[in-house]
């Protein structure tokens, strides 16, 4: 994202974020442009060869490691895929090259998505947590765990007993995410 902010500085584009990657936006905005009118501004066509040469060096890096590994599946996640453009170019590019592209579409790219991640590691490590203490229960141990929790990056999981019912709880709670 933050080289994103530095090509639009570079061009004129944008220089200052008032929010969270407006001058990303910009730039995109400004690729958006060079397509529907190329050759109208000079900025505007850097701003679309830059996204175009972006996404060919996402192609050249997973190329490499197809070459490496074997692997023909690629994972195009993270924030700066809620750019239209290089995300359009990339997955052409990469199907194109026989490539099987997984990316985001229930869950966002950016840190929402990571917590949900977060969320489900943390779930996983109080499930085997909870597998221990039973193990340790079944071999005459006395093990005490009443509470334990994960969290960060607007997401967090925890494990509490219910003791009404003797029977540990988890509950996970995701940014912009409610039960319902």
């Amino acid at each position: 994202g933050r080289l994103f902010d530095a090509v639009a500085a570079l061009l004129d584009i944008g220089s200052v974020s008032r929010y969270e990657g407006e001058c990303a936006i910009l730039l995109e905005n400004a690729a958006a442009r060079a397509k529907a009118a190329p050759g109208r501004s000079r900025a505007d066509d850097l701003a679309l060869l830059f996204h175009e040469r972006m996404a060919a060096l996402i192609l050249a890096g997973c190329a490499r490691i197809r070459e490496r590994t074997g692997v023909s599946a690629a994972a195009l996640s993270g924030g700066v895929f809620q750019n239209r453009i290089l995300t359009e170019a990339a997955l052409r590019l990469l199907r194109e090259a026989g490539f099987t592209v997984y990316r985001n579409i229930a869950v966002p790219p950016n840190d929402g998505g990571i917590s949900l991640g977060q969320a489900y590691v943390g779930m996983k490590v109080l499930e085997e947590r909870r597998r221990g203490a039973q193990v340790m229960r079944r071999m005459g141990s006395t093990f005490s765990d009443s509470t334990a929790s994960v969290s960060g990056l607007g997401g967090s999981a925890s494990t509490a007993r219910d003791t009404s019912r003797s029977k540990p709880v988890f509950s996970a709670t995701l940014a912009g995410v409610t039960p319902g």
